[in-house]
């Protein structure tokens, strides 16, 4: 090689290399909140500050965000095949945990039900909204939502992609591969 620089040897180098194919997609698949419409971060935030404000203990927000977030994975992580539970379950649950660790007297189900309400009628996202519209491939959805709040969201937003998979049709979570493997 003497004194040839890499510069110099590169473009040599990348000639005898073999030319990859390109395949195109049949079509695309997509998160819904958080992708497609917006996450529920405002109304967590809501019920967080209510615990926080009720709680007998000096909690931070923060704290209780972190302790919520952690038991509602730890329970989502657990529930597959026969132990599936819907995240409506695992919300209401996870949520009794912590009003139960922070010593807080309210009921779960009614704290939960803004956020309910929230998970059927999302904001979209405009410019989801528009990128949706003109893709020239089929597009779907691979979500770990229940199907009673995905179903009556696309209703409202008039989205309708060609394939929908959800964790309850799948009887698991993301990030484990079966909801995936379905929806391709």
């Amino acid at each position: 090689m003497g004194n040839a620089s890499a510069t110099n040897f590169i473009p040599e180098r990348r000639a005898r290399l073999p030319r990859a194919t390109v395949t195109p997609y049949n079509g695309y698949l997509f998160d819904y909140y958080g992708t497609i419409v917006s996450e529920d971060d405002a109304i967590i935030g809501k019920i967080v500050q209510e615990i926080a404000s009720r709680s007998p203990k000096a909690v931070e927000p923060n704290a209780i965000a972190r302790v919520w977030e952690k038991t509602f994975r730890d329970r989502l992580d657990a529930a597959f095949g026969s132990s599936f539970r819907t995240q409506k379950e695992i919300e209401i649950t996870s949520l009794r945990m912590v009003l139960q660790t922070f010593s807080v007297n309210l009921d779960a189900q009614e704290l939960s039900q803004e956020l309910f309400e929230y998970w059927r009628n999302p904001q979209v996202f405009e410019d989801a909204m528009v990128f949706l519209k003109a893709l020239e491939r089929p597009w779907g959805i691979v979500s770990n939502i229940d199907n009673e709040f995905i179903q009556a969201s696309l209703v409202e937003s008039g989205l309708a992609g060609t394939c929908l998979v959800t964790s309850q049709d799948c009887h698991c979570y993301k990030p484990r591969p079966e909801m995936l493997l379905k929806g391709l």
